[in-house]
């Protein structure tokens, strides 16, 4: 399921998926945590994914939007990879080093940062002198950089939050607007995009020829609900329940949300708190591929994946 070649030890070599494929592949095994899918499999070269049960196979397909990549998603991949290049291969230990952050930082093409820098931003991620830094703060700093923080500011930042309340980690961002607009670029107009945002909140579910199809309204929230960006339509095949065929639609966080934020290294939090619970198995497979999202389904609910 990888992606790459792993060497875990001596002369083994464990060769896994060296390019985009096809049709993609994503699996309840993986919300279950008993494995990680790589990117490959996960953006694959069509919108077509087959779904993996522990007992079954079913197959989800929407258009060319369910591919498209925010630029948050992009560069989280891309740090993700050069993370895991430097954490123990195989072993996905979570951390690297102290003296392989100036290496990590290089790879990402920050080459810019002195040395004394590098020993500046490794003192003050370090995990309580242990020597080793861990993925969620490596990220959270290594995302504000590269999307045009200095570390100045990053610095400064985090002393001022050590003497009074967090402040904003996004705080220095030069091209967050730009983040923003890579997110929301969506083949809609803006009438049209603010109505069907509209529909997720009034429990409006769209029928397989797109038609609005008005249901049960539900409440809206009276608290200021979370900043959602792209959303897109799906739909899910299962051809041992009498052909049951299911759209739904995914909505995604807005671009900056992972930038100097928490981001899991492997499988959401979120994904493994669903199997068998509220959302059903296929939202916890959902959210192995767009970790944080809402999913809206028809008031029949979700569809079985076994």
């Amino acid at each position: 399921m990888f992606d790459h070649t792993l060497r875990p030890s001596g002369e083994l070599i464990c060769r896994g998926i060296q390019s985009r494929p096809g049709i993609g592949y994503l699996t309840q095994l993986e919300a279950m945590r008993y494995l990680e899918v790589g990117g490959f499999y996960k953006t694959p070269q069509f919108p077509i994914w087959v779904i993996g049960s522990t007992s079954h196979f079913t197959v989800m397909f929407g258009d060319a939007t369910a591919l498209k990549e925010s630029a948050s998603d992009i560069l989280l991949e891309r740090v993700r990879r050069a993370f895991k290049r430097m954490d123990g291969g195989a072993e996905e230990n979570g951390f690297i080093q102290n003296s392989q952050l100036g290496s990590f930082l290089q790879s990402l093409g920050l080459n810019s940062i002195s040395e004394q820098g590098v020993r500046t931003l490794a003192a003050l991620i370090e995990v309580n002198g242990a020597g080793i830094i861990l993925w969620e703060d490596l990220w959270k700093h290594t995302s504000r950089l590269l999307t045009g923080a200095s570390l100045e500011s990053i610095l400064d930042t985090d002393e001022e939050a050590n003497r009074s309340t967090p402040t904003n980690p996004n705080e220095g961002i030069s091209d967050m607007p730009a983040l923003e607009a890579a997110t929301n670029d969506v083949p809609l107009s803006d009438e049209e995009f603010a109505r069907k945002l509209q529909a997720e909140w009034n429990g409006e579910v769209l029928d397989l020829t797109g038609t609005s199809v008005t249901t049960t309204a539900t409440t809206i929230p009276t608290t200021t609900p979370e900043k959602f960006g792209r959303t897109f339509q799906l739909y899910h095949y299962n051809g041992l329940r009498g052909g049951n065929f299911k759209p739904f639609r995914v909505t995604r966080l807005s671009a900056d949300e992972a930038i100097g934020a928490s981001v899991s290294l492997g499988v959401s939090n979120q994904a493994s708190h669903n199997i068998g619970g509220f959302g059903g198995e296929l939202d916890g497979v959902l959210r192995t591929k767009w970790p944080s999202c809402k999913i809206k389904w028809p008031n029949d609910g979700p569809p079985s994946i076994d």
